[in-house]
């Protein structure tokens, strides 16, 4: 005898069901049987797999060598295959900066980031049953690439020529130089200075970059 399992709270074993089933013929005396009955309550994959989480917020220093990040969870209320679990990246990771494990869930690096090039991912993760049909249901995971100061400011040109009369007065605008730095934050805040051998001869606005006389 089998059963459709049409609820949660069943599982797929055997079940005696209780009291014997028994038989008699019309004879006299009559002769009896007697059987056991045992029913198979068999799984169907009718639950889909639900996350702990829907949505991670994640953060990572850049050029950090590979680590592992988070583990994501999600559980299925069918048995046996219905209710095995994998763990897939879905979208948001074309260079393949992430690795899922895919049957524990655990998010890592796959080689260290760089701020620079992508200050963001979000990561589309599907847990997936081994039903048939399989089921699966979604989360979201954002990471967030935090600035490490691994970059040197870069002047606009390698190198100025400017002329300046000898009897310029003094705070007289010579140049403007200019540098950007690709950090962000203060690691990507530019000052100016002017090497020892320059001062007294002309001043810089740290700022700006202006020099001046």
């Amino acid at each position: 005898m089998e059963l459709a399992r049409s609820c949660s709270s069943f599982c797929s074993h055997s079940l005696s069901v209780p009291p014997p089933v028994y038989a008699r013929d019309g004879g006299l005396p009559p002769n009896f049987a007697k059987v056991v009955v045992r029913v198979l309550v068999q799984d169907e994959n009718d639950n889909v797999p639900v996350f702990a989480r829907p949505w991670y917020g994640l953060e990572v220093p850049e050029s950090q060598s590979p680590v592992e990040l988070c583990i994501v969870r999600a559980a299925d209320a069918d048995t046996g295959p219905a209710g095995d679990i994998e763990y897939r990246i879905t979208a948001g990771d074309p260079d393949g900066d992430f690795q899922l494990h895919v049957s524990s869930g655990a998010l890592s690096t796959s080689r260290p980031l760089d701020r620079e090039q992508r200050a963001g991912y979000s990561l589309e993760v599907v847990a997936l049953d081994r039903g048939s049909p399989a089921l699966s249901s979604t989360a979201t995971v954002e990471v967030t690439v935090l600035d490490v100061n691994d970059n040197s400011p870069a002047f606009s040109s390698s190198s100025y020529t400017i002329d300046v009369s000898e009897d310029a007065a003094q705070g007289t605008p010579v140049l403007e130089v200019t540098a950007t730095d690709a950090d962000e934050g203060e690691n990507g805040k530019v000052l100016y200075f002017l090497s020892q051998e320059a001062r007294g001869a002309f001043t810089v606005d740290e700022n700006t970059g202006r020099i001046t006389t």
